[in-house]
């Protein structure tokens, strides 16, 4: 047997022992469960209601993180490259599993997961910068973590280790993942903001909806006296975007900080609070009579409570 074997006449059997296949299949299935969570994560950086499945409180808080300033890179949320990310491994794995040149696509995968890695601690540090742990985030963290175990083992299990230079045997698809990582980012960056960003509410306060004659104190104080009562998260991206559609009128109206304490979290859960931010508007009598989920503009606050607008 040559002690030096040639990595470019490498076959499956060299790098197969009894649980190299076992591992493959973890890392697929880590990753899928990786992709399902990110998916999510995107769908909540967008999202212009945030749920208290993902916002326990004002430490522990998904929407906190994943709509701060480092939610994002190079102007791309960090939830979309984590569901490139977990593309990339799956297909990885599927390429493995069919025996197409698995020397090369493990070491590709071993490149890859440190990627992951990297991933990962930026935003650690992102949510040390905010002061928030994003419980969701934290799943993909553990689930990297383990998935960069089994990587590990998969290229333990390697009898003939490749250099970095061969990876220029799957250069195809090394190619594709570069444009599939690029092309992100000029999209983002020459999109009009806000088609592609978070949904810009201000422009409600700006435009002809608000007449000089009604001021957002004044209307915020008829919300109020109309029975209107918001419900949210300091650490909420949606709420944070409510507020600054409100102002100053921020001032006279009733809100509640849901996770702050017990006594606001029994509030939140009397009226069923299962979203933020969330409008309730009662009677006289105390009794719900309306309500509406998600940030709103001006004009449907107004509608809502019978308030003038113009």
């Amino acid at each position: 047997r040559d002690s030096h074997p040639s990595h470019h006449h490498a076959t499956p059997a060299q790098m197969k022992n009894s649980s190299t296949g076992g591992h493959v299949r973890i890392i697929g299935g880590l990753a899928l469960a990786c992709l399902m969570i990110a998916m999510y994560l995107v769908k909540d950086h967008y999202s212009t209601t945030h749920s208290t499945l993902c916002n326990m409180s004002a430490w522990f808080s998904c929407s906190a993180v994943n709509t701060s300033s480092y939610s994002e890179l190079f102007g791309v949320p960090v939830a979309v490259f984590g569901v490139l990310y977990n593309i990339v491994v799956l297909g990885g794995v599927w390429k493995i599993l069919s025996n197409d040149r698995p020397i090369y696509f493990t070491l590709a995968l071993f490149i890859w997961g440190w990627v992951g890695v990297g991933f990962v601690l930026y935003m650690i540090f992102g949510e040390f910068m905010v002061g928030a742990i994003c419980p969701f985030c934290t799943m993909v963290h553990i689930l990297i973590a383990a998935m960069m175990y089994f990587i590990w083992r998969l290229w333990d299990d390697l009898k003939v280790k490749p250099d970095l230079t061969e990876l220029i045997q799957i250069k195809e698809y090394v190619a594709i993942v570069m444009v599939l990582f690029v092309v992100p980012i000029f999209l983002f960056a020459s999109a009009s903001r806000p088609s592609l960003s978070k949904p810009e509410f201000k422009a409600d306060v700006t435009d002809d909806i608000i007449r000089p004659e009604v001021t957002l104190s004044e209307l915020a104080t008829c919300l109020t006296k109309s029975g209107m009562a918001f419900y949210g998260s300091d650490h909420c991206g949606a709420c944070k975007n409510q507020k600054s559609i409100l102002g100053e009128g921020m001032d006279h109206i009733k809100y509640t900080d849901c996770p702050r304490n017990d006594e606001t979290k029994e509030v939140c859960t009397h009226w069923k609070v299962n979203s933020f931010p969330t409008w309730v508007r009662t009677d006289s009598q105390g009794v719900e009579v309306d309500r509406k989920v998600g940030v709103k503009s001006i004009r449907d606050l107004a509608d809502m409570a019978g308030c003038p607008y113009s």
